[in-house]
């Protein structure tokens, strides 16, 4: 015992100064972190408004040289003139963002920028367009090429009459170099969704476009695990989320928010290390602090814990042979599982527990005597070593051999049904296992008299068996089966 409290003070001084330097460190690592998470936000968020008031002004100055064309196009009364509409379309394409524009006709065919005229009807509905209006579409496959595009659409009108709608073409691909973002010297990631279907329009981080609302759910940091970032997105609304990249791994932050122009959400992400590049050095050297502590506390440990081993030695040694007696004295030889006195140690304290649900069972071997006369002793060993089996792998440690053929179940906690139903499933098994026994259990919540409950199950285990000599003869050939 001195030892040990040698052992224990020893320990006391180093572990508690160790645990203080941790501590402290932890703290100071979190308070920078946390700062510079919010300096992170507030780049990000800075940083999307500029893109997102970039995004919506190029837009709109592209926009009005599309309406610009389109009334050029009725004033010089070129709508029918091809020669003259392709000279028209490149001269105004050459001032916008739009690799091309094309126009389409009433009967579906549409006059592409180089001159070629196309049937498109399969892909085009000239009435669906002119009854949208004015519109920018979803993503969709480029008629020429197979890329993927986004189209904005805007219709020629002539004293009230559609003639035409001019479609200005964008290349998805082509995005990323028109929109950038210049956060942490240009190393975060743009993305623009498409709100109503998922789509990328802008993606400059994955190679390819896909769709936001397909991909799996990322594994959010801590912190963040309440955020849905697909339900915020559907909603257009503005957010934040910190995750486990699944490119590469590395933790990331995104800032998201509705682009404010069409159907449009901006999402801006930046890699940890990036944003939290000048307190990498910090967070090394705290890890090789914490690192070297251990080492040294464990050493301690080491140290110490061999001045006590054989006092520790000693007393393992004595625990060990007191729970080996503890299991022997509570354990049937014969069957492995408890005996009478463990029995009697859970009477004793389920009198005065007075659990609140209470299920008995007993058991009686049938013909025990018959099979050791006829078979031998050995034989009868079996046959209780069976029934012991049976009985146990429903009820586990709630089973007791009481004496050489008898067992019972003491069940606390238990509703009356599920208690009911592992009767009904011993009693099935035991037959299977042609196992000869008669059984008879009570149950009972509230207040009750466990002596009393026990009597009454005891009383239908004696009729049970009762009833079975009353039909000798019809059990006879489950009594004489061979157990040995």
């Amino acid at each position: 015992m001195s030892r040990m409290r040698n052992f224990v003070t020893r320990m006391i001084s180093p572990v508690l100064i160790i645990i203080v330097i941790i501590t402290m460190s932890i703290a100071a690592y979190k308070s920078i972190m946390k700062g510079e998470e919010r300096r992170c936000w507030s780049n990000l968020e800075n940083n999307v408004a500029t893109i997102n008031n970039e995004i919506a002004v190029r837009f709109k100055d592209n926009i009005s040289i599309l309406k610009l064309a389109a009334n050029a196009m009725v004033q010089e009364n070129r709508v029918e003139s091809y020669n003259a509409i392709t000279k028209h379309i490149n001269a105004f394409q050459a001032m916008t963002i739009f690799n091309r524009i094309d126009l389409l006709y009433p009967d579906n065919t549409i006059l592409l920028q180089n001159g070629v005229k196309m049937n498109v009807k399969d892909r085009y509905s000239f009435e669906k367009i002119i009854a949208n209006g004015e519109h920018m579409s979803n993503r969709t496959t480029d008629i020429i090429g197979g890329q993927e595009v986004i189209c904005y659409s805007v219709p020629v009108v002539s004293k009230g009459k559609t003639l035409a709608v001019l479609i200005g073409v964008i290349n998805c691909k082509d995005m990323p170099s028109l929109f950038k973002t210049r956060v942490y010297d240009g190393k975060a990631f743009n993305c623009i969704i498409d709100y109503r279907d998922g789509n990328f329009i802008l993606d400059d981080w994955h190679k390819q476009l896909g769709n936001m609302f397909e991909m799996k759910q990322r594994k959010t940091l801590k912190g963040y695990e309440n955020v849905d970032l697909i339900s915020d997105v559907k909603n257009a609304k503005t957010g934040v989320t910190a995750y486990k990249s699944a490119v590469n791994g590395e933790s990331s932050f995104m800032y998201y928010t509705p682009v404010g122009i069409f159907n449009w959400e901006l999402l801006i992400v930046v890699q940890e290390k990036i944003a939290f590049a000048s307190q990498l050095q910090l967070k090394r050297t705290l890890i090789l602090i914490g690192s070297v502590e251990a080492i040294l506390l464990m050493l301690y440990f080491i140290w110490t814990f061999f001045t006590v081993s054989q006092l520790e030695r000693s007393k393992d040694e004595v625990e060990k042979r007191r729970h080996e007696f503890e299991v022997l004295s509570y354990s049937d030889t014969l069957t492995g599982i408890f005996n009478r006195n463990k029995y009697n140690q859970v009477i004793e304290n389920y009198q005065k527990q007075n659990p609140k649900n209470m299920g008995v069972a007993f058991f009686d071997l049938n013909g025990l005597k018959q099979v050791n006369d006829e078979q031998g002793h050995k034989a009868g060993d079996t046959f209780i070593q069976n029934a012991a089996k049976n009985i146990s792998s429903v009820f586990c440690d709630k089973a007791f051999r009481i004496g050489g053929d008898e067992f019972v179940i003491l069940y606390p906690n238990i509703e009356e049904d599920s208690f009911a139903e592992k009767m009904k499933a011993v009693k099935k098994l035991l037959k299977e296992n042609n196992v000869c026994i008669s059984t008879g259990s009570a149950w009972e919540e509230g207040e009750y008299i466990l002596s009393d409950l026990m009597k009454d199950a005891d009383k239908k285990m004696y009729n049970d068996k009762k009833s079975y000599y009353e039909n000798k003869e019809e059990n006879r050939d489950r009594r004489s089966k061979k157990y040995f």
